[in-house]
């Protein structure tokens, strides 16, 4: 549709960037969208049916993808706004400003490409001391724009989470420029490799323009932004849609523990990734499914969460970072707190009691099909193994136990639940890393012939886009509507409650932790729970020698505390990399400077030159 009408295309894109800000409700906004650009197709005040078959055959070129009721309704809305006005016999039409404002728009976009292609040629030729030929101007300028699509496309689904911004894309993108391979690879088309001062040339002159970033690159950045959405939205097949929603429906999928918790209780930043991919499954109907080893496990860490209550309650320092702790259902507890004051521990955990009721409201089934003596076959004692092997030698052999269960669970029920053309209907979902290094190993041993687990990344891989295909959710999904790579789950750093024991058994003086701010406190103390040295001196002091040794010891920790918190001052961080940035533009200007004084010169001396060698010429003869 978009390569045969790339008018409409280039309309959406510019009907886009200048939504209305009242427009409250992202999920219509695309849909107003699409009414706009049928209005200019039509050019001609039209009726509701009108309208809503010319977005359906020609806009997007899907049957019934929007309703009569629906176009109706977005009508409406757009009337109250001005931006529609109502003619006789129940027709309607683009307000004149608003088609006026389009059309501006359009242009503009533009204006932005010619003048983005304008300053990179400007830039390139500083480097080159010559000017490119206008065929070469454009090439250079295309190619840049493909490395810039494919940059924004990949960040584009942390662009929507508001993790990242447009801005912060071109940065990154400058700043690795010097190893970025893609940019190699277009050089290698645009310069033959012979030409390699040429081509190093060039490559200066677009990384000093991007180091700029003007205002013509920032609008270019969220034109291609919103052209990669446009794009991705106008190219949908329903039919294949329909196929991916049935084959889903079809998996059942095994929640780790640490997925459940992950869902249920949003602990860490990373956990709403989860949340959206649990989320996708529900609605593509995946059954979701926990085992009673999971159960179990669950169980203890709401125990945990109970024990570790009366620390929240009676320390402070607890209190003060158990948002930022290892325990996610009492991070979830504090973090409600914080917005509910009236929240009660007691009214909050009790709902836990009856795990298997609560999971069913979230809608995750406990399942026992294949459970029973598990314990006892080759397989588990193998997958314990390896496992253990896998992780981090601190982790508890029950938990060893659960995921070897898990393990000789899911092997067993693929046997039952045998695969189909697109691979194993029977998983366990999961965001720990060491059991994928674990099911790696076992394939090595040739012990299981298909994959047991999956990350939640990689299922989010395949599960998001097709679960927002057909719902254009506008704002919250970009990223997946633009089919971006699925950001990875980072191990995130938490702080051990333990550790926050121990500092206070200690006596040190945390006064200083309590009132700095949060954000710097909570990072200087992952940090030196990290260190050995930290953990050593802390033992030492609650076993000190003498009293003596005590002081010193106190006085040694307040030291590693300053030194901490200078590492993880972000203002003064940010500040840094601001001078940096600042003295690195210098320098670059002053390399202009040198550059323009030599290309000067050089005329200079080749004018002097060609004038005195004429003169000699015309010098009449004695």
């Amino acid at each position: 549709m978009t390569e045969k009408n790339p008018k409409i295309r280039a309309l959406l894109t510019a009907a886009l960037l200048i939504l209305d800000p009242r427009i409250a409700d992202k999920r219509n906004a695309l849909k107003i969208v699409l009414m706009e650009i049928a209005f200019i197709n039509l050019d001609y005040p039209c009726t509701i049916e009108e309208l809503t078959d010319e977005i359906n055959r020609n806009i997007v070129q899907q049957e019934d993808y929007l309703s009569k009721t629906q176009v109706d309704s977005i009508v409406v809305d757009s009337v109250a706004r001005g931006e529609i006005t109502k003619e006789i016999n129940d027709k309607f039409a683009l307000s004149s400003q608003r088609k006026d404002a389009l059309q501006n728009a359009l242009q503009q976009n533009d204006v932005v490409r010619l003048g983005v292609q304008a300053e990179l040629i400007e830039s390139v030729e500083v480097e080159l001391s010559e000017n490119l030929a206008p065929e070469e101007g454009r090439a250079l300028f295309e190619l840049l724009e493909r490395a810039l699509i494919k940059n924004v496309y990949e960040k584009s689904l942390d662009i929507a989470r508001s993790s990242k911004t447009l801005d912060s894309v071109i940065i990154e993108f400058d700043e690795v420029s010097n190893g970025n391979k893609e940019l190699d690879t277009l050089l290698d088309e645009f310069v033959p490799r012979e030409r390699s001062l040429r081509k190093a040339k060039i490559r200066t002159g677009i990384t000093n323009y991007l180091s700029e970033s003007s205002a013509f690159l920032k609008s270019f950045l969220k034109h291609i932004h919103h052209n990669v959405l446009v794009y991705q939205i106008l190219n949908l097949d329903p039919d294949l849609v329909e196929k991916q929603k049935n084959w889903f429906s079809s998996r059942r999928l095994y929640l780790d523990t640490n997925t459940v918790l992950a869902f249920m209780m949003q602990g860490q930043e990373q956990h709403s990734v989860v949340r959206e991919v649990i989320e996708a499954c529900i609605a593509l109907n995946i059954q979701l499914l926990v085992s009673p080893f999971t159960e179990i496990e669950l169980h203890k860490q709401v125990s945990r969460a109970k024990a570790n209550y009366p620390k929240y309650r009676d320390n402070p320092l607890v209190m003060r970072f158990a948002g930022y702790s290892d325990d996610s259902i009492l991070k979830t507890f504090a973090d409600q707190k914080k917005t509910n004051p009236a929240l009660q521990w007691e009214g909050f955990i009790a709902p836990f009691s009856k795990m298997e009721e609560i999971l069913f409201s979230y809608g995750i089934l406990l399942e026992t099909e294949g459970a029973d003596g598990l314990d006892s076959t080759d397989f588990y004692t193998e997958a314990e193994q390896v496992i253990r092997s896998a992780k981090r030698p601190d982790v508890s052999a029950t938990i060893v136990q659960h995921d070897a269960l898990n393990f000789a669970l899911v092997a067993g029920l693929q046997e039952k639940y045998l695969k189909d053309e697109k691979g194993e209907r029977v998983l366990l979902l999961t965001i720990d890393r060491s059991l994928a290094r674990a099911q790696v190993q076992l394939f090595r041993m040739g012990k299981v012939k298909a994959p047991i687990c999956v990350q939640v990344t990689d299922w989010g891989d395949m599960v998001l886009p097709v679960q927002n295909l057909t719902t254009f959710v506008f704002d919250d999904f970009i990223g997946h509507l633009a089919q971006a790579r699925f950001g990875a789950i980072k191990e995130q750093n938490v702080i051990q409650i333990d550790f926050l024991e121990t500092i206070s058994d200690a006596q040190i003086d945390v006064d200083r932790l309590l009132r700095l701010d949060e954000e710097q406190a909570r990072d200087a103390i992952i940090q030196l729970q990290s260190s050995n040295q930290i953990e050593q001196m802390l033992s030492r002091i609650m076993d000190p020698k003498d009293e003596e040794e005590k002081k010193t010891l106190h006085t040694e920790f307040q030291l590693a505390l300053d030194d901490s918190l200078k590492e993880t001052d972000r203002i003064a961080k940010s500040q840094a990399d601001f001078e940096k940035r600042l003295k690195r533009l210098e320098l670059h200007k002053q390399d202009l400077e040198n550059r323009l004084l030599r290309t000067e010169s050089s005329w200079g001396y080749r004018l002097q030159k060609w004038i005195e060698r004429l003169l000699r010429m015309v010098k009449p003869r004695s």
